[in-house]
């Protein structure tokens, strides 16, 4: 994630490749289920409109026909985009899987114990000697 050095927001999202943003994914589901709530209401109206207009049977139950398989050609679509994107993100698990069981480069012992340090004051001042004061008498 990259975030902004004036206001610490976030940025940019960078995402795995492979899986989908959380945004579109949010997205995706909600045309699943939107789609077919809005492609019947769409049917619904056709039919009125069509049965208004003088449209014999034959002909609206082929354009409410059409529109049935254009819904269902729309949400397969979507149902295979979810899946993909669930395909994907299990690949990517099973690699994170084997990445954590390999084998990986550690750092050895240390040589030798560092010393702590001593504090700035004890470097920076010295000790002062006594000055000898004559008293002045007046």
């Amino acid at each position: 994630m990259t975030y902004c050095t004036r206001c610490g927001a976030r940025a940019a999202v960078t995402t795995e490749p492979g899986r989908l943003p959380e945004s579109s994914f949010n997205i995706l589901i909600a045309g699943i289920l939107g789609i077919p709530i809005a492609g019947v209401g769409v049917a619904i109206g056709l039919m009125s409109v069509m049965k208004e207009m003088g449209f014999t049977k034959v002909w609206i139950i082929a354009f409410v026909s059409l529109c049935f398989l254009l819904l269902v050609a729309a949400e397969t679509v979507f149902v295979w985009l979810l899946l993909q994107n669930r395909a994907r993100k299990d690949t990517a698990t099973s690699t994170d899987a084997e990445l954590n069981g390999a084998a990986t480069k550690q750092l050895g012992e240390a040589k030798e114990v560092a010393q702590p340090l001593g504090s700035v004051t004890e470097s920076a001042t010295r000790p002062f000697e006594p000055v000898p004061r004559k008293e002045i008498r007046s």
